[in-house]
């Protein structure tokens, strides 16, 4: 039973270790199958990135869109109104031949090729931004990309992006078309005014005092005015002036006005307003804008001239007050009206800077000679400098207070900045266009300046032209250019030899091998490394006297070329292995002087190599014995004496030991010859002896043999056998 039970221990722990084999065998052909079939064992999603529109995106796919590019909607202030996402798609990854699908937010498929994809114009979202207040926008599109085949439709890309549009804007709205300049103005009596047609001229902001003011009691014109949300706005005044028209919204009573609570002198017309003027059949309706007024404010301040620079530079239309017109007459007559919009000039600029800057120097036109140079004749690739145009003039009684102009300058220059005279508004944009305005710059004034860094070596060359205003007075002026040459310092930075006060290198100098072995006796306390530079324009430091404390020292020696770059050369100085001195050879002569055996041919020596005397009896007939002493050490000598003709009685044989050192170690053997009478007696007694002996012997083979007798005797008694045993109970009973 226990061998079974040990039988089945023992195939139980062969199967289990069976099984742990073939799992591990397992996981390892699993790994080696993935990477026969190039299957991953772990897979992650790969974030792709894709510019759109300006914004960085996050895509899982750009297998065929490489990038997006919007001609819509752009990240800076805007003037109001209403602006669509206007899309292109481009990649080099839409096959011309294929078909596509393309659906824009919740807007129908459209189906197209390749081709027409890339040339299509997709339209995004709208926002309208006509009365917006100060916020940021933001707007989500979503445009899904499928190519379509026979067989599948096969998502290519879904582009979700958000177009955001800042407005820094001071006021409590947003009005439409605000950003503009009334292309006829006037300055009169410290208010800024406009010509508009068929009407005498206007307020910036009139009250409707100055509008009834313009109305003869004898006229027959009726005035209507309507806010910027076409509501009729009620008129009135404190007490009806008698011979004016009515403004209660009835029809006028020629002569007549009547009003309630409000003073005509507090109700002014705004910005957006709508003034409508009848008289008969004949109506005249006029749009209301103030010049310019990005705050809202109702009046053209220094706030609005940059933005309003900025339309300029930047060929935007303005509204303007004159070409606003829808004028109509009945019974035929042809109906006309004329676009609002015109282009900002820089006669617009000197007219709201005249306002703005009235100059009380009544000058017909001067001539003014500009002086145009940099601060410097020569400079450095990556060195900036600056350029000025300044007042040049012989009559101090000449002045300018506007300037409109082009920079140009050469590839190898780059325009980090513009600044005007702290007595101008300007400003320029990245195609080189400037403008500024302000009040009187005289001779020997700076009128604006330009920051440039150097960027490549060679000439440098900048060029101004452009226009010069005294208020509307305005002239061009002679192209004026500067020049700067342009070099690039010397960028080497090579040591020309190297040198060391004592020692040797593992190879011999190379201005390009920067990493150097010395080696040097030992002992050396100090090493001066000394050398040479390539280039005079370039410095080095590391060349100078090093303490050795060490067994390696580390020098480091750094050489900077003119315009900074480095290269550093590394010596290890290593100091030679001091030198071998032999170790002196001291030869000790061995002290021992022991035996390590001792024997005498048939005679039994109990030997002890510390004790030093034995005893021995010989026959009368030994003459000598025959001895064999052995040494401890090889080294040591051994000698016998006194080992030959032995006389009756006590002989001695000494035997010496003597050590390498010299030292000696004597031992003895007493050796005891016997007389002749002795030695009869002793044969006798041993022959005695030896007589006794075999007596005993005899005896003792006596008595084995009557054992055996008897023995034998007692063998030979009846056995009885077990099978028998039964039948001799029985005789014996029956005895």
């Amino acid at each position: 039973m226990n061998m079974m039970k040990k039988k089945l221990m023992k195939m139980t722990k062969i199967f289990l270790v069976l099984t742990l084999i073939f799992s591990q065998l397992s996981s390892v052909t699993k790994v080696f199958a993935d990477e026969i079939t190039g299957n991953d064992t772990e897979i992650k999603d790969e974030t792709k990135e894709l510019v759109v529109n300006g914004y960085l995106m996050n895509t899982f796919d750009d297998s065929i869109i490489n990038e997006t590019e919007n001609d819509g909607v752009f990240e800076y202030n805007v003037t109001a109104g209403k602006y669509r996402q206007i899309l292109t798609i481009s990649g080099d990854k839409i096959d011309d031949t294929k078909s596509y699908s393309v659906k824009v937010n919740d807007n129908d498929s459209v189906v197209m090729t390749g081709e027409e994809l890339k040339n299509a114009t997709i339209e995004g979202s709208e926002i309208d931004l006509t009365n917006s207040y100060n916020t940021i926008i933001e707007y989500t599109d979503k445009i899904v990309i499928t190519e379509v085949s026979e067989e599948t439709e096969t998502e290519a890309l879904t582009l979700e992006y958000k177009a955001k549009i800042t407005y820094e804007v001071e006021g409590n709205s947003f009005d439409e078309a605000l950003n503009g300049l009334y292309e006829e103005y006037v300055f009169e009596n410290g208010n800024f005014i406009v010509n508009a047609k068929e009407l005498p001229l206007l307020p910036t902001v009139p009250t409707m005092e100055y509008l009834y003011s313009l109305l003869n009691e004898n006229n027959g014109i009726k005035l209507e005015v309507f806010d910027k949300d076409n509501n009729l706005v009620t008129l009135e005044e404190e007490t009806p002036v008698e011979g004016e028209i009515s403004n209660n919204g009835e029809t006028p009573v020629e002569g007549d006005i009547s009003g309630e609570d409000t003073p005509v002198s507090e109700t002014l017309i705004k910005n957006g307003y709508t003034l409508k003027f009848t008289k008969g059949l004949s109506e005249a309706i006029y749009k209301v804008y103030v010049m310019g007024d990005i705050t809202d404010d109702s009046i053209f301040n220094t706030d609005d001239m940059i933005p309003t620079m900025e339309g300029y530079l930047n060929g935007e239309m303005i509204p303007t007050m004159d070409l606003y017109l829808t004028s109509h007459e009945t019974e035929g007559k042809d109906e006309y009206e004329e676009d609002p919009f015109g282009t900002i000039t820089i006669e617009d600029i000197m007219t709201i800077n005249g306002y703005l800057n009235h100059s009380e120097k009544e000058r017909e036109n001067t001539d003014l000679n500009l002086v145009f140079g940099s601060d410097t004749d020569e400079l450095y690739v990556g060195d900036t400098f600056k350029v000025s145009l300044v007042v040049n003039s012989t009559d101090l009684e000449d002045y300018i207070n506007g300037i409109d102009g082009l920079v140009t300058y050469s590839d190898n220059l780059k325009l980090m900045n513009v600044l005007f005279n702290e007595n101008l508004i300007g400003t320029y944009n990245e195609d080189g266009r400037f403008v500024g305005a302000g009040t009187e710059l005289t001779n020997g004034t700076t009128v604006i300046t330009f920051e440039f860094m150097a960027i490549n070596d060679g000439e440098g060359t900048v060029t101004l032209n452009g226009s010069v205003a005294n208020d509307m007075i305005i002239n061009e002026f002679e192209e004026v250019s500067t020049s700067v040459n342009i070099t690039r310092k010397s960028s080497i930075n090579n040591l020309y030899s190297l040198n060391a006060s004592v020692g040797t290198f593992d190879t011999s100098f190379d201005k390009d091998v920067t990493v150097y072995t010395l080696t040097v006796p030992y002992g050396t306390k100090e090493v001066i490394l000394s050398g040479s530079l390539e280039d005079t324009l370039s410095t080095v430091d590391g060349l100078f006297k090093y303490e050795l404390t060490e067994d390696k020292t580390t020098a480091i020696i750094t050489v900077t070329a003119e315009d900074g770059s480095t290269k550093v050369y590394t010596v290890y100085i290593i100091k030679e292995k001091p030198p071998v001195v032999p170790t002196p050879v001291v030869y000790y002569y061995s002290s021992n002087n022991y035996l390590k055996t001792l024997e005498a041919k048939g005679y039994e020596i109990k030997f002890d190599r510390d004790t030093l005397e034995y005893e021995l009896s010989v026959k009368n007939d030994v003459k000598s014995l025959d001895i064999t002493a052995i040494a401890e050490d090889s080294r040591s000598r051994v000698e016998i004496t006194g080992n030959e003709n032995f006389k009756t009685g006590k002989n001695t044989v000494i035997i010496s030991v003597k050590a390498e050192n010299g030292d000696v170690r004597e031992y003895k053997l007493i050796v005891n010859r016997k007389n002749t009478t002795t030695t009869l007696t002793e044969e006798e007694s041993g022959s005695t002896a030896e007589k006794v002996v075999i007596i005993i012997l005899i005896v003792l083979v006596v008595l084995g043999l009557l054992y055996l007798i008897f023995k034998k005797d007692d063998d030979a008694t009846p056995t009885v056998k077990p099978e028998n045993k039964k039948n001799n109970t029985k005789n014996n009973s029956k005895k």
